[in-house]
């Protein structure tokens, strides 16, 4: 998404009549920030100062100029001389486009988007080029279609040339969009959460890093003959990658749709269906999963929490879990702790006392695959992660298996490779081609040739 800053003037819906000359900046970093030459309010004062929809049209912007805010807030409300109020608002989301978003519920029939590893998971292009002869050709690639989730998720290519006469240098630009249409009518909401979030996953999962989405347009009529065809670039603040490990990841893709089981519908198919049967998963591993940064129990501990939500989403009639429900059963309704009724919130929930037992389980089934990325034998590895999850939860409970330190780190790489390998496989990818993947993949085939952590814990490892 471009960044851009435009001149306009803005009102609120309920009182259109009363028009505010101000500047709007947005920024993927920074988000959307209007700084009012006035106020919207009578009273001077950012307290209770939100505004649900603000509108308004710029001078210039890059996707159009009408523009819609939602879920605004004053951040500061200041009076100048002579008597000159200033506001400035932030607003949590917006669109620009032909026209303004008149609610939360408005209805589009379909949604354009882009991704930053797009191009590169799709791994086909239609530029070539002569050097010997210093031409270059373009034929549009064949697009790809896909029945998913009750609509048509297609894989197209477009394209831009840009030329200056003076220096006489001309550029070519080949985009690759997911076209998403024929689901019927939805709001912005029902796609963001059916369409955008499971398709961003998948990017960010193949990718290794959070992706970013470059494009985010909603319509309306795209395809009509008869009516008048509206578009809107959403414009929001996505969580992505710093551009540092953005760099790092960029090189080496997990893996490409050229290697997925099935080819792209059934894989796309495969995708939307274990996002739908692993929400909890998804939830945690897609929200700080791929975290670079800040400290390493943190991220130790949301990587436990989604290793768990995998196996347990895996096999939710596992009898382990069974066995556990029916043993927290019976001791929460023992007679003392009737006569308290607070202590079973603190009692273990029965996915909590399974969990050890669930993961072994895990860990067995994948051993003839993770056996080298994990670098010691099982009963040690999932004594290590335990161990180490009460000390980071229980701060300071340790016994000879917790992990800390510098070697802390080691121990969620290699957690984090498990998670990885466990889902290739729940998406259908055979051993041999995760074996295969883990060769090639940097991260996880370094993984293989180190020690840490298991060093101080094992010589022999």
């Amino acid at each position: 998404m471009k960044s851009f800053e435009s001149i306009g003037l803005w009102f609120l819906p309920s009182a259109p009549e009363i028009q505010v000359p101000g500047t709007l900046t947005f920024s993927k970093d920074g988000g959307l920030s209007l700084k009012l030459a006035g106020t919207f309010q009578s009273a001077l004062s950012i307290e209770n100062a939100t505004y649900p929809l603000i509108q308004g049209v710029v001078s210039e912007s890059p996707f159009g100029r009408f523009i819609t805010l939602f879920q605004c807030f004053a951040t500061s409300v200041r009076i100048g001389m002579p008597g000159i109020s200033l506001e400035t608002i932030h607003a949590n989301h917006g669109f620009a486009g032909t026209d303004y978003v008149d609610s939360d519920a408005m209805l589009f029939d379909s949604a354009l988007l882009s991704f930053s590893p797009l191009a590169a998971w799709l791994g086909c292009s239609g530029l070539s080029v002569d050097y010997s002869a210093n031409t270059a050709h373009w034929i549009r690639p064949k697009s790809i279609r896909a029945i998913v989730a009750e609509a048509e998720i297609s894989a197209t290519f477009t394209n831009k040339v840009h030329s200056d006469l003076i220096p006489r240098f001309v550029s070519f630009e080949e985009t690759p969009i997911v076209a998403i249409k024929d689901f019927g009518h939805a709001t912005a909401r029902e796609i963001q959460s059916r369409f955008v979030a499971p398709l961003s996953r998948l990017m960010t999962f193949a990718s290794g890093n959070t992706s970013s989405i470059e494009r985010y347009t909603l319509r309306i009529n795209a395809d009509s003959e008869e009516a008048e065809s509206s578009r809107f670039e959403r414009l929001y603040s996505p969580a992505e990658a710093p551009e540092k490990d953005r760099v790092r990841a960029g090189s080496s893709l997990l893996f490409t749709l050229d290697g997925v089981p099935g080819g792209f519908e059934s894989f796309l198919q495969t995708w939307f269906r274990f996002v739908e049967t692993h929400r909890d998963f998804c939830a945690v591993y897609f929200s700080y999963g791929y975290e670079r940064h800040g400290y390493l129990e943190r991220r130790f501990l949301f990587q436990m929490l989604a290793a768990g939500c995998l196996v347990r989403e895996g096999n939710p009639e596992d009898p382990a879990l069974k066995a556990f429900e029916e043993f927290r059963d019976s001791f929460s309704t023992a007679e003392l702790l009737a006569t308290q009724p607070y202590a079973a919130l603190a009692l273990p929930t029965a996915f909590e006392l399974a969990m050890p037992t669930l993961f072994a389980k895990f860990v067995d089934h994948h051993w003839h695959v993770i056996g080298e990325i994990v670098g010691v034998v099982p009963n040690r590895f999932v004594e290590s992660l335990f161990a180490t999850f009460n000390h980071v939860r229980r701060f300071g409970e340790e016994d000879a298996n917790t992990i800390k330190g510098a070697n802390l780190y080691w121990l969620l790489e290699r957690l984090r490779a498990v998670i990885t390998i466990g889902v290739l496989s729940r998406l259908g990818f055979a051993d041999a081609k995760i074996l295969e993947i883990i060769a090639e993949n940097a991260e996880m085939a370094h993984l293989r040739t180190i020690k840490a952590p298991w060093e101080e814990l094992d010589d022999g490892a």
